[in-house]
């Protein structure tokens, strides 16, 4: 019989619509009992030896906000980027633009003022400038108030995502109190 090389498995392949050879590396590192996924010699993904999956290109962006209230009809943009892999945030814009089409799970936490009562009050969560989902919320005291909303969208590549600010008062002079974060998940 002939020898297996059990440390790395390459499958090459043509692409039908460009003609390029495309490449697909799998590599099995037996003492660190680990599963790598390559493209471009650069591992992609990895499956360790208890089965934890980790991919650390896998877009995703966490922001909050410490540059000033925001106001009604206003988009809120959040100025302190606490991660953004891949670069799709736009922290001048407040836009996250899909990078592939896929499904994305998206948070989003924000706190009101405490400088009026709030009744009948919402932001919406928008997907190209469209309203998708609110976070809605009355109450009838002056105290600070936290609207979240979270959930998985469809986009498809070059869909933004970005936070009207419909009719309140968003406190974000600290960024501990408001936040929008989100990541791809297939």
């Amino acid at each position: 019989g002939s020898a297996v090389d059990t440390e790395k498995f390459i499958i090459a392949y043509n692409n039908a619509h460009s003609g390029s050879p495309h490449m697909l590396a799998l590599k099995s590192n037996n003492s660190a009992g680990k599963i790598g996924f390559f493209t471009n010699s650069t591992e992609r993904m990895t499956i360790n030896s208890a089965g934890a999956v980790t991919m650390p290109y896998q877009p995703s962006f966490a922001v909050s906000r410490n540059a000033g209230h925001v106001t009604g009809g206003n988009v809120w943009v959040g100025n302190v980027v606490r991660s953004n892999i891949g670069g799709h945030y736009s922290s001048s814009n407040g836009r996250f633009t899909a990078p592939v089409t896929g499904s994305y799970h998206i948070d989003v936490m924000l706190m009101s003022r405490d400088d009026s009562t709030y009744i009948n009050k919402n932001y919406g969560i928008r997907i190209n400038g469209s309203v998708f989902n609110r976070a809605y919320s009355t109450s009838t005291s002056t105290a600070h108030h936290q609207w979240q909303w979270s959930g998985t969208i469809r986009l498809n590549a070059s869909d933004y995502v970005d936070i009207l600010n419909v009719n309140l008062a968003i406190y974000s002079t600290d960024s501990d109190y408001s936040h929008f974060s989100g990541h791809l998940i297939g």
